[in-house]
């Protein structure tokens, strides 16, 4: 009896996935993410607190000064009513 027929493999052919050694070494290593202190911690704390505070501030005084101009449009049916009396 013969034996069954096996193709020779064909050179242009990749049988596999093969890394790029040169795109990894023209990539700098960075190094372990170290976590930070807990003083360093705690001044990123109370200075992320101040920054919200002081935006807050500043919102509402212009809120307050563009109320004081006039009536607010929630109020203006109510201001109406007591010009009209």
């Amino acid at each position: 009896m013969t034996q069954g027929f096996k193709p020779l493999k064909r050179p242009g052919i990749a049988t596999g996935k093969r890394k790029d050694k040169g795109s990894a070494a023209a990539k700098p290593k960075v190094g372990k993410r170290i976590a930070p202190k807990k003083q360093t911690a705690l001044q990123e704390a109370i200075q992320k607190r101040k920054n919200t505070a002081s935006s807050t501030t500043r919102i509402e005084k212009e809120m307050a000064g563009r109320a004081q101009k006039g009536p607010l449009t929630i109020m203006r049916s109510l201001a109406n009513e007591v010009a009209k009396k």
